[in-house]
């Protein structure tokens, strides 16, 4: 799990989430959570991949619609990591064998377009995250199935169930409901979201 939350922005729930994944994947045969990796630079991506060989990575930041990704600089400062750089932070990767890339994070939905075409699976966010509690529960339900399943299309089945039976207080009338954010990627195209498994 790669973390990051510049000064300048919120924070975000971080132990919470990792807590549920680490209780979820508990005694888990499939899946071990290694050290999560906290204030991660871009820069740091790759050689944390490399020399971790996680089967999921799972990224837990804030993103910026229409900019990318917000990593922390050295100085814990705002740095947008775009879809380009992005690219070639996972071009670095050669053949790195990788289950799934998870961005449990805003506007996110084309970064895990993209990363679905160098893993078998991507999970993005096609809008904005009612956060914290979106963002938690997703990895609950998620992990709370991978950890007994390994299938990553029926874990992500089980996350997106989860939003939509508890249907996350909206904050503001304009967004999503929280159920209709995630989508899963594999090879470049769309393979589940909300729509596709017909929650309404």
């Amino acid at each position: 799990m790669i973390f990051s939350t510049p000064k300048s922005e919120d924070t975000l729930r971080f132990n919470d989430e990792v807590k549920i994944v680490t209780d979820k994947l508990s005694y888990s045969k499939l899946f071990l959570l290694e050290s999560p990796k906290y204030k991660v630079e871009n820069i740091e991506i790759a050689p944390n991949i490399i020399t971790e060989e996680p089967n999921i990575v799972h990224f837990s930041l804030h993103g910026k619609k229409n900019k990318g990704l917000v990593f922390s600089d050295r100085y814990e400062n705002a740095s947008i990591v775009n879809l380009i750089e992005f690219k070639n932070t996972l071009d670095i990767l050669g053949g790195a064998k990788i289950d799934c890339f998870i961005f449990n994070v805003c506007h996110s939905n084309e970064f895990a377009k993209l990363a679905s075409t160098y893993a078998t699976y991507a999970i993005g966010m096609n809008d904005l995250i009612n956060e914290p509690d979106a963002a938690v529960a997703f990895s609950e339900g998620f992990y709370s199935m991978l950890k007994v399943v390994d299938n990553i299309e029926t874990a992500f089945r089980a996350a997106v169930n989860l939003l939509y039976n508890r249907r996350i207080q909206l904050k503001q009338a304009d967004r999503k409901e929280d159920y209709k954010v995630p989508e899963l990627f594999k090879n470049g195209d769309l393979l589940l979201d909300a729509e596709i498994l017909n929650l309404k």
